[in-house]
């Protein structure tokens, strides 16, 4: 059997004088495309951008699709609501998510829900990687515990990325519902991921509102040790 020899150069324009559209003559490489050098970069770079604009607009779209899932009446929240803190917003926005969470404190009004929707849209592409918990969220899970196993809803709690909490602290911690929360808190203590809290409590208020004193110390000391305290 013969094989036929491919001639590379045969049709090429290897070290012939071209002239680009622009007018500048050029000397061809083996790959020509009819382009100077610097008409060819212009177009390399041209052509980059052109792929960076579509990543960013395919984001922009899917940003748009998620933000949908957030409850209406925090869709549109920004720094222009009337009670916004936005002083206090900006020093959460310098918090490095990377060494430590936030506990965010105020009482009833003072925008913590709305700070932290506002975070969560913020790195809301992460949505499959970070978890949203609302107010009576673990205790409705736990009150069902006999009647739907929640187990999976706690891992998703102790393996998210960031976890979200609103209203931490709101529901009276008996000693086998704080138990619970002690699981959550001390699993992703042990692996430093990071958590951001709204309460309208202090940390040391919510160990009085525990059945067992010890494990509400154990269990707060584990949350605000990694965490920066700001009160609203």
């Amino acid at each position: 059997m013969t094989i036929k020899k491919i001639n590379l150069l045969k049709n090429s324009y290897l070290g012939l004088k071209r002239v680009c559209d622009c007018g500048e003559s050029y000397q061809a490489n083996y790959i020509d495309n009819g382009l100077c050098p610097k008409c060819n970069d212009a177009k390399v770079r041209e052509y980059d951008q052109s792929l960076i604009r579509e990543k960013i607009k395919e984001r922009e779209d899917q940003k748009k699709l998620l933000i949908r899932n957030i409850p209406y009446n925090f869709q549109e929240t920004d720094i222009k609501h009337k009670n916004f803190p936005i002083t206090k917003y900006r020093q959460i926005l310098n918090v490095d998510l990377r060494k430590k969470g936030i506990y965010i404190f105020g009482e009833s009004g003072k925008c913590k829900s709305r700070i932290l929707w506002k975070l969560w849209e913020n790195d809301i592409l992460n949505y499959s990687k970070n978890k949203f918990l609302k107010r009576g969220q673990i205790l409705s899970n736990w009150e069902r515990r006999f009647f739907k196993d929640p187990e999976n809803f706690y891992k998703s709690c102790e393996k998210a990325k960031i976890l979200f909490w609103d209203d931490f602290g709101k529901e009276k911690l008996s000693e086998s519902f704080a138990n619970v929360i002690f699981r959550i808190i001390d699993e992703r203590y042990s692996y430093k991921r990071f958590n951001i809290i709204t309460s309208q409590f202090l940390p040391l208020q919510i160990i009085k509102r525990c059945d067992d004193l010890e494990n509400g110390k154990a269990t707060i000391r584990r949350l605000i040790e990694q965490m920066e305290v700001i009160e609203l």
